[in-house]
């Protein structure tokens, strides 16, 4: 079901792998997305795919000796489940992520966890829609990290959906339309507000690449 590890030269100069954590199915399993390590309090964040109390994975912490592992958020159907990329942290001490299910509408969502002391809020700012009829903001988040721009706004990418040339909301909300949508590119304010398609990929292979991965970068 997963571990998490930790990889160190021992007194013969040699690599060695240590597992910390055996993941299990009450407290998250699977993991995915990598690891943060907090500056402020020196402990191990990350998050698991599956498990938890709902079955849809957890954000969890944990120290880097392996001890006193914590579950923070249990992911669910109708805030998010399924954990799609590594957490990123602000400034502030807050955490952002996304996942690739779930959400009111079911395509995944953009969530923050708010810090105040040592316990952190679980909040969802953007929720993505694989409805035909709406889903010109993209769906289902790639599993790459959000990025901070240095405008301190989100970035990311969603691998489907986008602006189609047959919606009229989309015309009112993008930049370019294709009959072929196949993910976004997105900005997004840490409060929530301001969402906005930069661009939707085309799935037409002479359209120069379709279906996003990975993070961006600046």
């Amino acid at each position: 079901r997963g571990v998490i590890f930790r990889l160190f030269r021992n007194n013969e100069n040699k690599w060695t792998c240590e597992p910390l954590h055996n993941a299990t199915k009450g407290k998250g399993y699977a993991p995915f997305g990598g690891l943060l390590l907090n500056p402020v309090d020196n402990q191990l964040y990350g998050t698991m795919q599956r498990g938890g109390t709902s079955n849809g994975g957890v954000i969890f912490r944990v120290k880097q000796s392996g001890n006193e592992y914590e579950v923070i958020h249990n992911f669910k159907l109708g805030t998010g489940y399924g954990p799609a990329g590594p957490l990123v942290r602000d400034g502030a001490g807050n955490l952002y992520g996304t996942t690739f299910f779930g959400g009111s509408r079911d395509g995944g969502v953009v969530y923050k966890l708010t810090k105040s002391g040592s316990t952190y809020t679980y909040g969802v700012l953007r929720h993505f829609s694989n409805s035909e009829d709406s889903d010109w903001g993209g769906y289902q988040p790639t599993q790459g990290p959000l990025l901070i721009g240095s405008d301190g706004r989100l970035y990311g990418a969603t691998t489907s959906g986008g602006c189609s040339a047959a919606d009229d909301a989309a015309n009112a909300h993008c930049p370019n339309t294709t009959t072929t949508p196949a993910g976004i590119l997105f900005r997004l304010n840490r409060s929530g507000g301001g969402f906005t398609v930069l661009h939707t990929f085309d799935s037409d292979p002479s359209s120069g690449g379709y279906g996003p991965y990975g993070g961006l970068i600046e």
